[in-house]
């Protein structure tokens, strides 16, 4: 199994209830490497991304220590993707201060046409419509995408607005599976009620997406059939960050391995409860032993009955 992901790595600036926490390591590439990385162990998983001068090593040194492969992160002049992240009560500002160099379909490695799985997760517009026809075009990998990163925008001052275009539909053309938050599937498609969100998408050639509603769960499209799965509730949530990304590169990892939908959302959930759930956030994921059996007894001495 070979995964690559696809994505700006960011430096974080969080803020929680007006406190500044030291800066942190950001980005759907980063968590869903780490995840996919320690999952799908010993296979190899491999980050396509670009950084500034700005960028810590010790950020890198994160995802060697998850075994994670870096030697396609390229330091590049630009400033890194800089966001700063606003944490009140159950309320999250995002702020985008900076962003990087695109990635094209040149900073790609040759061995990404033989690859399992390419998982494009942008969060600063950092991915060229151009970069995915081009990957659909050099290889049969899955491709996967988490769309937040295409339909974000930002106004002088930094601050974040969304909105969906035409591009995003000939993307979506392009994709095998997509994940959206609700908040998202409602900008892309124009709707408000999930029957009409999932016609859209289906008519667009979508024949697997997931929309996550946060701590409603989540539904998942397959097969032509509409299937919601419930969240599960936990004795004590410590921290949200990272969590859709584990979500979505749980889910994949393990459709890789089942080719089971309803078997891998399932899957998907326990392991996201598992971050969302553990002090350590992802750090977490780095526990010894069967990956899988400790999530399992996570959920089962947490999970309130």
């Amino acid at each position: 199994m070979t995964i690559f992901v696809i994505g700006h790595l960011a430096i974080d600036e969080v803020i929680i209830d007006g406190k500044e926490r030291p800066y942190s390591l950001g980005g759907t590439a980063a968590f869903s490497s780490i995840v996919c990385s320690r999952l799908a162990a010993p296979e190899n998983v491999s980050v396509i991304s670009k950084i500034g001068p700005d960028f810590p090593e010790t950020f890198l040194s994160i995802l060697t220590k998850f075994n994670v492969d870096i030697q396609y992160i390229k330091r590049v002049k630009r400033h890194s993707t800089r966001y700063v992240l606003e944490y009140w009560n159950d309320e999250r500002k995002l702020t985008l201060k900076s962003v990087c160099a695109p990635i094209t379909i040149e900073d790609f490695p040759k061995g990404i046409t033989n690859a399992n799985l390419i998982y494009f997760g942008p969060i600063a517009n950092e991915i060229p419509l151009e970069t995915i026809i081009n990957t659909k075009e050099i290889s049969n990998s899955l491709l996967a995408l988490d769309i937040q990163g295409l339909i974000r925008f930002r106004d002088s001052d930094g601050t974040l607005y969304f909105r969906s275009s035409e591009k995003i539909d000939e993307i979506l053309s392009y994709i095998d599976i997509v994940k959206l938050d609700l908040a998202e599937a409602q900008i892309v498609t124009g709707a408000s009620k999930l029957r009409d969100i999932t016609t859209y998408l289906s008519q667009l050639g979508l024949k697997l997406f997931i929309i996550t509603k946060s701590r409603g769960g989540s539904i998942l499209y397959y097969d032509g059939k509409i299937v919601k799965i419930p969240a599960i509730l936990l004795k004590q949530i410590y921290n949200t960050t990272g969590a859709g990304d584990c979500f979505f590169s749980s889910f994949l990892v393990e459709y890789l391995r089942t080719n089971d939908p309803f078997v891998a959302i399932q899957f998907a959930t326990k392991a996201v409860s598992y971050l969302i759930g553990s002090p350590e956030g992802v750090e977490s994921f780095l526990a010894k032993g069967n990956i899988y059996q400790i999530i399992d007894n996570f959920i089962e001495q947490n999970k309130l009955r």
